[in-house]
């Protein structure tokens, strides 16, 4: 990993500087790259739409601190990933008792115990350089 930041650095003076892609160079993207019939004030739209819509559903909390994601509202926060992830999967029926009272889906009866599982380090993103 260190030496292939080496590398880019080595590059960075003939690296050209930042510039914003712009509404045209966008368009072309989303139709020729990502293949969507939708342009930027389209997809402008959208997220305006949905930045309301989520804010709507929040007005619906019957407390609006729920919506805050700051972890220091937690009455406990897990000390490391392992008492984290065993207290995620202790709430298996919490969350299965929830799904079956509001109706939300149906679960199979060969739905086996909730088991969260760290993932494989090939699949796990790269540190970040540190130079």
């Amino acid at each position: 990993m260190h030496s292939y930041a080496d590398e880019v650095e080595k590059g960075l003076p003939k690296m050209v500087d930042f510039t914003p892609m712009g509404e045209a160079n966008y368009n072309y993207y989303l139709k020729h790259v990502l293949l969507l019939p939708l342009n930027a004030e389209e997809v402008e739209m959208i997220g305006r739409t949905e930045l309301a819509r989520y804010r709507a559903l929040e007005a619906l909390l019957p407390d609006p601190k729920l919506a805050d994601p700051d972890p220091k509202r937690a009455a406990h926060i897990p000390p490391d990933q392992e008492s984290f992830l065993k207290a995620y999967e202790s709430r298996e029926t919490e969350m299965v008792s929830f799904l079956k009272e509001h109706n939300l889906v149906s679960l199979p009866g060969y739905l086996g115990p909730f088991q969260i599982r760290q993932l494989p380090e090939a699949f796990k993103p790269p540190a970040p350089a540190v130079s």
